[in-house]
């Protein structure tokens, strides 16, 4: 197993990711407080995101999941203290938000990492490339999505079906991230 380094990619991308992946619904889906105390929320929990970002490294290995899981949550009460839909709608949209931002930290990070040829330091490339990938990646996924959620079905999510999303995630996830539990292996590079 790896020690307290945790995975590669920074937190400060991960969590943009995670809070851009988050509007994507607070624009889309039903709000119930005003424009200016959406954008006094979504400032307190862009910080609270990315300063619980920054302690990743206080938790040893095996805490790992307790700290991915808390990040959902705080992706969660984003949803909760801005979106009008019921909490298993909201559960279901943190967790789809999750896996989102995940997939669009982890591509970006994988471009970033394939010309940077292992070098460790941020360049303004770097940057460059994240923007561009989450502002892309932002579009895309807020054109399917809005079909999606224009429907009155999408919004009649079930516990059993929040339970499947977490199921999913949680394998995705997993399977994703074996490389941050073997040091030497098929998913290290080792």
């Amino acid at each position: 197993m790896i020690g307290n380094e945790g995975v590669n990619i920074p937190v400060l991308f991960t969590g943009i990711a995670e809070v851009i992946a988050c509007l994507i619904y607070v624009v889309l889906l039903k709000k119930k407080i005003s424009q200016n105390r959406i954008i006094t929320v979504v400032c307190i929990a862009t910080a609270s995101i990315l300063l619980y970002g920054c302690a990743r490294k206080l938790f040893p290995v095996w805490m790992w999941p307790i700290y991915i899981m808390l990040r959902i949550v705080f992706m969660y009460l984003l949803l909760y203290f801005v979106l009008d839909e019921k909490k298993t709608v909201l559960c279901y949209y943190a967790l789809k938000a999750f896996m989102i931002a995940e997939f669009i930290a982890s591509f970006e990070w994988q471009l970033v990492s394939f010309y940077n040829l292992g070098k460790s330091e941020l360049t303004v490339m770097d940057i460059l490339t994240a923007i561009i990938i989450y502002v892309l990646a932002a579009v895309v996924i807020y054109l399917i999505e809005r079909k999606w959620t224009n429907d009155s079905i999408s919004r009649e999510i079930s516990r059993q079906e929040v339970v499947i999303a977490a199921c999913v995630v949680m394998i995705t996830f997993i399977l994703s991230n074996l490389y941050s539990f073997v040091t030497a292996g098929a998913y290290s590079g080792a």
